[in-house]
């Protein structure tokens, strides 16, 4: 069970699942049961957020800069051909739904120019980096042809142990669970060895690296994304509940008060206009029908979980001032950045995670590493600044009350300058450009062509 993974899947992962998302009320059958989830209303509030959040930081693709060498990897990254951009959103996306991501930098058994792999957190199932035998293992489902059934394909777990051997050489073991033809049964083993070499030099250093929303490591921590499919789940749950409520009691209920004689089990009552009862005398007849109060709570709770995580998707793309109770200007200022905060140390550390593996290709490749620059597109995560702060800091300036490089860093805390500028190259710009303006706003002489050269 991965919450986080099952609701950004959405709704037919979900179901999928069963009772480990939502539990059978007492006394259903299976048959019951299956009709209570399938009128279950799925809100899906987590996908969407994390397939926003992808795209807005994605319409513009990562500026990427490579060595001549490893120019391959913006195009062609991983060994099926996934461009560099493919992979950046594989990171991200596993770092919001995981809260870890790793990269691996491997090259084909044979050799051949080196590729990454993307690891999900769940993947990266046990570690070691601090002894002097270091060790990761990475957990991978790969199809393998049915020797039976050449037409048929079979998902095949296996373990890819990357590890320092004793005598300090990196060394790739993948792991299998092999049947043994004689006693049928099956043990894990080894299938594959691989020692991947730079230079025709066997490897000192494992080249994985993993990444969590606050840098490079292998710690673990609740994904972003967690409390957003927590509200998500109650609101799945408290559906099933209203659906089941209003299937239920949806149709009024008839009912006779009366001493009728059915001896011979033959009477029955039909519903219509050309339907008609003889009651004896002194019978009541009716319809039991709901009030809808208890609709009502439960319509109440849905809306008030659909209000929360709303909110809560939205704190990853901007700085909401909804409130959800009381409190200080500077508790609410602080709660509402957290979640952007969070989106920009996740872009942040993708941009490391990737810089770090293309720079081991290139090493690889005998390229110059300090060649290699990947940045990703940050407009969802600035700061913005309205018109009037915008002339109140200039005003300030003008006036004298505001230095030259306090306005600098104010415009520039706010994403208005460029990511290369500086204060001398934007102000020695603004120089230029007021210089111009001046000898274009000077009179002409009288015995000059206007139009003329300076």
């Amino acid at each position: 069970m991965n919450l986080v993974s099952d609701f950004v899947s959405g709704e037919r992962d979900v179901k999928s699942e069963g009772q480990t998302y939502l539990p059978a009320l007492s006394g259903m059958t299976s048959k019951e049961y299956d009709a209570f989830k399938a009128r279950a209303n799925f809100f899906p509030v987590t996908s969407k957020t994390c397939s926003g959040l992808l795209g807005a930081v994605f319409y513009k693709a990562p500026e990427v800069a490579l060595p001549e060498k490893v120019a391959y990897l913006k195009d062609s990254a991983t060994v099926e051909g996934q461009s560099m951009s493919d992979v950046a959103v594989k990171v991200v996306k596993g770092l919001l739904e995981y809260g870890r991501a790793g990269v691996l930098v491997d090259r084909p058994a044979g050799g051949g120019k080196p590729y990454l792999v993307v690891y999900d957190g769940d993947d990266i199932c046990n570690w070691d980096t601090t002894s002097s035998e270091p060790f990761v293992v990475l957990e991978e489902e790969v199809f393998a042809r049915d020797p039976d059934d050449k037409y048929t394909l079979k998902e095949v777990e296996q373990y890819r142990e990357l590890a320092i051997a004793s005598d300090g050489t990196y060394v790739v073991n993948v792991w299998q669970e092999v049947k043994d033809p004689k006693t049928k049964k099956e043990s894990w083993q080894i299938v594959e060895s691989v020692q991947p070499t730079k230079n025709g030099r066997p490897l000192t250093e494992i080249p994985f690296a993993c990444a969590t929303p606050d840098g490079l490591s292998f710690e673990i921590d609740k994904p972003p994304l967690y409390d957003l499919a927590s509200v998500n789940h109650k609101h799945y749950m408290h559906s099933a509940d209203l659906s089941d409520a209003v299937h239920v009691c949806c149709y009024p209920t008839p009912f006779i008060a009366a001493e009728i004689d059915n001896s011979d089990g033959n009477l029955t009552f039909n519903l219509g206009a050309k339907s008609a009862w003889v009651l004896p005398q002194g019978s009541n007849a009716g319809f039991v029908e709901v009030d809808g109060k208890s609709l009502t709570y439960v319509e109440n709770i849905l809306n008030r979980l659909e209000d929360q995580a709303v909110n809560i998707g939205a704190r990853f793309v901007t700085q909401s001032k909804i409130s959800t109770g009381v409190e200080t200007a500077k508790g609410s200022e602080i709660r509402e950045s957290q979640a952007t905060e969070m989106l920009s140390s996740i872009l942040v550390v993708t941009e490391s995670l990737l810089n770090w593996a293309t720079k081991t290709c290139a090493e690889w490749e005998n390229a110059d590493p300090s060649e290699v620059s990947i940045k990703l597109n940050k407009d969802l995560v600035k700061n913005g600044m309205d018109a009037n702060m915008v002339n109140a800091l200039f005003a300030g300036y003008l006036k004298g009350a505001l230095s030259a490089e306090a306005l600098y860093k104010n415009l520039n805390e706010a994403n208005m300058y460029g990511i290369d500028s500086t204060f001398e190259t934007e102000f020695a710009s603004i120089e230029k450009r007021m210089k111009e303006q001046v000898k274009a706003q000077a009179p002409v002489a009288d015995n000059q062509d206007p139009l003329a050269g300076a």
